[in-house]
């Protein structure tokens, strides 16, 4: 027995398709769940290299500041950054230097200022759309108001 169908068939007779497109397309999907979408960086105009990864990068600091008990302050901006920027070597050259900072901190506390803290601001209140939550109730009182009244004359 055949079965016909509706649908033209001369297209399906390689399931798989062009082998090179098959293992190209499987590589680029495989590459991009296992990390090798980022951009690898590349050099400015001025020469200096930008990295790929560079929020990679800054959350790692920022991971071992926090874990060191380190705080902006206490850190050479400029050196830090020249590590950020490198194009290898960044992660042992930051682990290094919060290390170092950290114990010299625990060594010498005079030498770094207390961190100041830092007020956030007042939170504005809630609203809705235009309305805040004062307009709203005020006119939930009133549609309530008015649904009494009109209710109150049907059961007259």
């Amino acid at each position: 027995m055949r079965i016909v169908t509706l649908r033209d068939n001369a297209n399906y007779n390689n399931r798989l398709g062009d082998p090179v497109t098959t293992v190209l397309g499987l590589f680029s999907a495989l590459s991009s769940i296992f990390g090798g979408g980022e951009s690898k960086g590349g050099y400015d105009s001025t020469g200096r290299f930008i990295p790929g990864d560079i929020n990679n990068r800054l959350n790692f600091l920022s991971q071992r500041m926090a874990a060191n008990g380190l705080t902006i302050g206490d850190i050479d901006k400029n050196l830090v950054d020249s590590f950020i920027y490198s194009p290898s070597g960044w992660q042992g050259n930051i682990d290094n230097y919060v290390y170092q900072v950290a114990a010299d901190k625990k060594a010498n506390p005079q030498k770094y200022p207390l961190t100041p803290t830092v007020t956030p601001a007042p939170a504005p209140a809630p609203s809705l759309g235009g309305f805040d939550i004062s307009s709203l109730l005020l006119v939930g009182a009133g549609v309530f108001l008015v649904a009494q009244i009109l209710g109150s004359k049907k059961r007259r």
